[in-house]
């Protein structure tokens, strides 16, 4: 309300402040509904960009909804269990972009949360993944780009949940956003180059854990691809600024031969040095090598495998991919220095969408049409877009991680089955550095999880899906230690062209021995696209 006096407003009217920037974007979605008339035609054009045609196929969906949950912990604490009823709006644009130089798509959401009773957990959030590559100058100069906005856990200790509309604040909102220039092409008719920057940067909102800045410049030369018997040189800089930790730099210089028998196996090794500031405070110098294979006996499997040694030990890479008409395998393993992009010692599996995306690539080889087609799949069967465990923490230094997923997909002609696990252990690297994260105090964290969703389509426009998740942390005191395992229950129907309503149910238990909590909500969302 308005104080007379003063005129300033009150704790009441900070949801309405805090939600303007949706209600503008909702209100592009109204707009949209006319826009949408405009953008039809180029659906038809991805199709036909799908048998050959070349040209030019944009498609653009727009989308709005309400969720309304109601809760018996809003807080997440067994000590203080409140319940409330939490009302989220949500507004979105799904793009995608095909043509002859320039490919992209680009997934954003905004959404506002307003808790009945717990005004002062109100918030905007954003969720956002999207990615381009263009070929500014053929055969020569090419651009990549990714952006993402996501939720993450703080600490692996600290309070875990499955509800994005719940007061947490063991969670924080992580952007990343990398740019890659490069120019490749080739020296002559017997060699190729490839010189790329890749400049990428992390923020978190109200959590300076996990701020990063890297640079990373790659130089490599070698034999044309498909000889027999191939060369490579490369040099590799990299470069580490963490806003509260220290800044540092890895240097590799690497010269191997490539051994390829046939057009489906590949054997290449390498030989080279290192210099790095890493684990001490001067440069260090060290050997390195490396060997690996790379298999594709049909369009349907691959396998590729890499070990190296490095400054810090042994490093290796295992990727397996195998589809079926109606299944789809696959299992990573990796034990190397975090990835920059996201600077997270995580484990993320593939969520439901990326399953059934690999399980379609076969079928429909266009990437546009087959976004079309995937979300179909999954509203018809209620199957939630975000159906994965992601075990997560923010760190503050270069950081060692071990991991293994597994990925499992099943589409039958009613139902369909995806299974996801992980294991991941993390160490710090940086024994120098003394900024504060999990890894200060924990010589290794790890975790491990397990997500299990089954989908059935009870109509040609319903369907019903139920979800099951479990994840672990662990480290060095077992007060620390938490486990979070969670039943979603989802039904979901088609009520038109372009709207779908949705019921479910879910029940969460946090079993730790400083913050346990059992929760139990319901949860209707209506949706309409444009």
């Amino acid at each position: 309300m308005m104080h007379p006096a003063t005129g300033d407003c009150d704790r009441a009217c900070l949801p309405r402040r805090r939600l303007w920037p949706l209600a503008l974007l909702l209100a592009a979605s109204g707009v949209g509904a006319q826009q949408a008339q405009q953008v039809q035609p180029t659906r038809q054009a991805a199709e036909q960009g799908a048998t050959g045609q070349r040209g030019r196929a944009l498609t653009v969906d727009m989308s709005a909804s309400v969720t309304e949950t109601l809760t018996d912990n809003a807080m997440l604490r067994d000590s203080e269990k409140r319940s409330d009823a939490i009302t989220q709006l949500s507004a979105g644009i799904n793009a995608a972009l095909r043509s002859d130089r320039v490919n992209g798509v680009l997934d954003y959401q905004l959404t506002g949360t307003v808790h009945a009773r717990e005004s002062k957990s109100d918030k905007v959030g954003q969720a956002l993944r999207s990615a381009v590559n263009a070929v500014l100058i053929e055969n020569l100069f090419y651009l990549d780009g990714a952006a993402s906005i996501s939720r993450q856990a703080i600490s692996a200790f600290g309070i875990q949940d499955v509800g994005r509309s719940l007061d947490n604040p063991n969670t924080t909102e992580v952007r990343n956003l990398s740019l890659t220039p490069s120019l490749r092409g080739r020296i002559g008719s017997s060699a190729v180059f490839d010189a790329r920057v890749n400049f990428a940067h992390q923020s978190t909102e109200g959590s300076s854990r996990g701020d990063l800045s890297t640079r990373t410049e790659s130089l490599s030369i070698g034999a044309r691809p498909g000889v027999r018997l191939g060369w490579n040189a490369s040099l590799v800089r990299s470069n580490y600024k963490f806003k509260n930790g220290r800044t540092t730099q890895d240097t590799r210089a690497l010269a191997g031969l490539v051994f390829q028998p046939d057009p489906s196996l590949r054997f290449n090794a390498s030989l080279g040095r290192e210099e790095n500031d890493i684990t001490t405070l001067g440069a260090k110098n060290n050997n390195t090598w490396g060997v690996g294979v790379v298999w594709v006996p049909s369009p349907r499997t691959s396998l590729s495998a890499t070990r190296d040694h490095r400054f810090f030990g042994d490093a290796h890479s295992v990727s397996f991919v195998h589809r079926e008409a109606r299944t789809t395998w696959r299992f990573t393993s990796s034990r190397d220095l975090q990835n920059a992009q996201p600077n997270q010692a995580t484990t993320v599996l593939q969520d439901a969408f990326q399953l059934l995306d690999d399980l379609l690539a076969s079928q429909v080889p266009d990437p546009v049409q087959r976004r079309d087609i995937v979300l179909k799949y999954m509203e018809q069967r209620g199957i939630p877009a975000s159906a994965v465990v992601n075990a997560s923490f923010l760190n503050s230094a270069v950081t060692l991680v071990s991991r293994q997923e597994l990925g499992f997909g099943w589409q039958g002609v009613r139902s369909n089955a995806l299974f996801t696990a992980y294991r991941s252990d993390s160490r710090r690297v940086d024994g120098v550095s003394s900024v504060f994260d999990d890894l200060t105090t924990d010589p290794a964290v790890r975790q491990q999880g397990a997500a299990l969703t089954l989908g059935h389509r009870l109509t040609p426009v319903a369907g019903i899906s139920m979800t099951l998740t479990w994840q672990r942390s662990r480290g060095a005191s077992e007060t620390r230690n938490n486990e979070l395992t969670s039943a979603t229950l989802n039904w979901t129907t088609r009520l038109g062209p372009s709207s779908n309503f949705s019921l479910g149910a879910r029940h969460v238990e946090f079993d730790t021995q400083q913050n346990p909590y059992n929760e139990n909500a319901v949860f209707a969302t209506f949706g309409v696209r444009f």
